[in-house]
């Protein structure tokens, strides 16, 4: 599964190994954000969070994605 740069952030923020946890924090965050580019973006991640077939799938991928996202924070590329 392919995630946006927004969703990928999102995910970083929002994110934790639960993906239960994960989908009710998103459903909050969706509704508090004004931004419709993150709130676009959180309502599409929510979605595919919840069409994943099974929790290790949702695990490959949030562990997959915080590595990413570290590895550009820590070489100064990260806004």
């Amino acid at each position: 599964m392919e995630l946006s740069i927004r969703e990928k952030e999102m995910l970083f923020m929002f994110g934790c190994m639960n993906r239960e946890l994960t989908y009710k924090r998103l459903g909050l965050a969706c509704a508090t954000i004004t931004d419709p580019l993150f709130k676009a973006a959180v309502c599409s991640l929510r979605n595919k969070i919840y069409e994943m077939p099974c929790d290790i799938c949702y695990r490959h991928l949030y562990c997959r994605t915080k590595s990413e996202l570290s590895e550009v924070a820590g070489k100064g590329m990260a806004a």
